[in-house]
């Protein structure tokens, strides 16, 4: 199992800039070389200080995420790369959709809406996007959250702390219930549809990886917790995600096409 050392809370804004992944672009307009593993500046990025002891991860790393959301949708079948755009990962402050302003808080996690098809077009998940765990686990919570709801996975961890995966953003799977055992691969719901929202606002997935203490009970779960306990340590999901299969994007000329839209 893979040794890594966890975030108390998302990096906090004086190291924002330092932990955000650098684009593998060389053309302009942010259009992605064809190299498939995706760079970083600094190397390795910098991690904010924590006094907190190394976490051990409960599950074989580096995951395959991506591969998994390929094989439980078949329109993802082919998918050249997935896109990630300024806003989208993880302690950023960034919005990625059509609005002003920034977040109010450093991003929990990573964002995950557009792909790049086998013909080399982009395209954009829709609400039948289905959500697949990525490891075995048990489902330790569920909480609304303002888009769907969120799904907390606990892939076990120690005495003291359990290792948790939350998937959110999305409408809940039938057969999801608390204490539900779950294996890689296990659909867990798909995509909320955010058709109508005033901030047009995609449709999209969240996720996010966390430990948290033993005592801290699932009901009192929610993302206003997250925000703002000391308790939860969060960790870049990208780093513990297999990443061949990504791009990473300087510009985001999506957002600013849809902003001068009507």
């Amino acid at each position: 199992m893979k040794e890594v050392r966890g975030r108390r809370r998302p990096v906090p804004a004086r190291y924002a800039d330092a932990v955000t992944p650098q684009p593998t672009c060389s053309k302009a307009g942010g259009n992605p070389t064809t190299q498939r593993r995706p760079c970083f500046f600094p190397k390795p990025p910098i991690i904010a200080p924590c006094c907190r002891p190394q976490m051990r991860i409960p599950f074989t790393t580096p995951v395959p995420y991506f591969t998994l959301l390929e094989a439980v949708n078949e329109g993802l079948a082919g998918v050249k790369n997935f896109d990630f755009y300024p806003g989208m990962l993880f302690g950023s402050r960034a919005k990625w959709w059509p609005d002003t302003g920034t977040r109010p808080t450093a991003h929990e996690g990573i964002d995950i809406c557009y792909y790049t098809d086998g013909a080399g077009r982009e395209q954009k998940f829709s609400p039948r996007i289905a959500i697949p765990a990525m490891a075995s686990g048990q489902t330790f919570a569920v909480c609304r959250d303002f888009l769907g709801h969120s799904v907390f996975i606990d892939h076990g961890g120690n005495d003291s702390h359990r290792f948790l995966s939350v998937y959110a953003h999305i409408v809940l799977h039938r057969h999801v219930h608390i204490g539900r055992s779950v294996g890689p691969g296990d659909v867990v719901g798909t995509v909320a549809d955010t058709t109508g929202r005033k901030n047009r606002m995609p449709a999209h997935l969240h996720i996010s990886l966390m430990r948290i203490p033993q005592s801290v009970p699932g009901d009192m779960l929610d993302w206003k917790y997250i925000c703002s306990s000391d308790e939860v340590e969060l960790i870049d999901p990208l780093s513990m995600l297999n990443c061949h299969h990504i791009a990473l994007h300087s510009e985001n000329p999506g957002k600013e096409r849809e902003q001068t839209t009507p």
